[in-house]
Parts: structure tokens; C-alpha cells; sequence
């Protein structure tokens, strides 16, 4: 309660409990012309008088006390709980944010297949197979976004058959998208739930250009993240000359 509620409050309980002192000096007053009664029974309806009516003021003011601090304490609890929620779904984006940069920072995981095919490429194509997946998803996507926009880009490997390589990142992906999908739930929770908007939009950024590469190369099946990505804004970003300052916040 703020200070100036508190004296609204203060003042209306004064005038209550006033209001009937007040009034019976109004009207007997005058009868005793303004002095002092020296009856026993005067002073006793004046008891009798005041424990009725301040009295019942009283208990009447006690019982709202106890309800607004019942509702008040309500109120924190709600609050509390709520402020529980949001940590929790931090800690399980956190949590989902660790192992997709597992996932995205190391090999790419391969079927049983695909191991021959791989000893099989010559030594140039299996080292670039072998590096992280973010390297070659980014690689990768880069050469179809440069298709797509007819743009030029330096990329070292873009010779390398994307077909092909995409291939060697499904099961990887697979993965990823799972990931993705619930993280995407998470995260729409939280941002229903009136979670802090500077953090929704670091997590709604931090993937956004890996999102947006695995849907230009047709890796993406992770529908609860497309709420927070609008691929034709990050598309156009990604085949502007800010490619490099966008993929580092991956």
C-alpha cells in the first residue's frame, strides 16, 4: 500500500470512528448545557452508547483488516508463484540452449551408412564433413540464400555439392529440431506469460540465423519455433553485408 493510500485510509477510519463521538455530543450537549454530567446514569448510557456504535466500528474495520490481509497475502503468493514459473522456464531454456550448442558445435552425427560413404570421399571433402555442424549448415546455406537472392558471396566452399553434403546433416538436424520445438514452446510460455522482454528477444535471437539456414536447405521441421522468426527479414539480413555480425550471435 503506498503512503498516500495509506492516509486515505487512515483518515476515513478517524472520521468512523469520530463520527458517532461527534454526534452525541451534537445532540446531548446542549441538554447538559455543554458540561460535564454528574449522573452515574448518564455516564453509563454514554458507555452503553459508544460500545455500540464505535464498538461495532471496530469489529466492522477488524474483519476488513483481516480480509485484505487475507487477499494481500493471496496476491503475493500469485505473484511468487508466477516469478517461480518464469524461472523455471528460464532454467529449462538454458537447459535446451546447452544442448543445442552441443549439437551445433561439434560433428555431425551420421548414420551407420554413412560412416562408409564418408571414409570413401576423398581426404578434402571428409575434413569438411568432419567439422562442426554450424560450419557447414552456415556453408551451406549461405550458397542457397546466394541462389536464391542471385547474390555473391566468398565462401570457400562453394564448389562442394550441397545435395550431397546436406545429407551427411540430417540426423544431426533431426536432433536439432527437437530441440528447436521445444524451445519454441518454452519460449512462447514465457513470453505469454510476461517474461522480461529483453530476454525474449535474446532468445528469440540466438538462433535465428541457424533456424533460418536449416529452412533454406530444408533441414527445418521444428513448427513452435516459427512464432519467433520472421525468415524473410532475416533472409534479407543474411544476404546483406551483415552476414558476418548476425552469425556471430549464434
Amino acid at each position: 500500500m503506498g503512503k498516500r493510500n495509506f492516509i486515505i485510509v487512515m483518515f476515513c477510519v478517524l472520521v468512523l470512528v469520530s463520527a458517532p463521538l461527534l454526534l452525541y455530543i451534537y445532540i446531548f450537549a446542549p441538554i447538559s448545557h455543554y458540561s460535564l454530567s454528574t449522573s452515574d446514569q448518564a455516564w453509563s448510557n454514554f458507555g452503553s452508547f459508544i460500545g455500540g456504535t464505535i464498538g461495532t466500528i471496530f469489529s466492522f474495520l477488524t474483519f476488513l483488516g483481516a480480509a485484505f490481509a487475507v487477499y494481500y497475502q493471496k496476491k503475493q503468493l500469485d505473484v511468487q508463484k508466477a516469478t517461480m514459473k518464469l524461472e523455471e522456464i528460464l532454467s529449462l531454456l538454458s537447459r535446451h540452449s546447452e544442448r543445442l550448442d552441443v549439437l551445433i558445435y561439434t560433428s555431425p552425427q551420421l548414420y551407420p551408412h554413412q560412416y562408409i560413404e564418408l571414409n570413401e570421399l576423398d581426404p578434402k571433402m571428409k575434413a569438411y564433413i568432419e567439422g562442426s555442424f554450424i560450419s557447414i549448415l552456415a556453408a551451406l546455406g549461405t550458397l542457397s540464400l546466394s541462389k536464391k537472392y542471385n547474390k555473391t558471396f566468398n565462401v570457400p566452399d562453394s564448389n562442394v555439392p550441397d545435395g550431397f553434403i546436406s545429407g551427411f546433416l540430417q540426423q544431426s538436424a533431426s536432433l536439432i529440431n527437437v530441440e528447436l520445438n521445444s524451445y519454441g514452446h518454452l519460449l512462447s510460455i514465457y513470453k505469454n506469460s510476461d517474461g522480461d522482454h529483453e530476454l525474449v528477444g535474446f532468445y528469440e535471437g540466438k538462433y535465428s540465423a541457424l533456424i533460418c539456414w536449416l529452412n533454406v536447405v530444408g533441414l527445418l521441421n521444428a513448427p513452435l519455433i516459427n512464432d519467433h522468426v520472421d525468415f524473410i527479414v532475416l533472409e534479407n539480413v543474411l544476404v546483406g553485408n551483415n552476414f558476418k555480425d548476425y552469425s556471430s550471435s549464434i
